[in-house]
């Protein structure tokens, strides 16, 4: 399991909490939640220092960027930035987290089965 593995799992369990959910699969993404936290705040904390590093930043010392992109401050570290990024992408997490069975949920966009996929095992009946 790597780093963006867990990220962005963590990212699909956060946004999926705001629906209604079976109580198994609402039970199961919060406790997936809590286990994959740390990692995931690990990734997200480091992933930002990159940005901050390689990053233009605005008027207001924000880094600059539009559509979940950002802009580099010099081009020509675009390489640097990417091999960077990916290592830390690619680094093993430090998790280990049983694939639970639970009740699919009534509708969940392709994404979030995705990230979840590796922890959540979708089937009927399992409510």
């Amino acid at each position: 399991m790597k780093l963006i593995d867990v990220a962005v799992a963590y990212i699909a369990a956060a946004e999926l909490e705001g629906q209604e959910l079976p109580y198994g699969l609402a039970a199961a993404l919060c406790v997936l939640k809590k286990e994959l936290q740390e990692a995931a705040m690990f990734y997200l904390r480091e992933e930002a220092k990159l940005m901050a590093r390689y990053g233009a930043q605005d008027e207001k010392g924000g880094i600059q960027g539009a559509n979940g992109r950002f802009v580099l401050k010099d081009p020509a570290m675009l390489k640097e930035y990417e091999k960077e990024r990916t290592e830390l992408a690619q680094t093993p997490a430090p998790v280990r987290v049983e694939c639970r069975r639970v009740a699919p949920p009534e509708r969940i966009r392709p994404g979030h089965l995705l990230a979840l996929e590796p922890f959540l095992q979708f089937e009927e009946g399992n409510g």
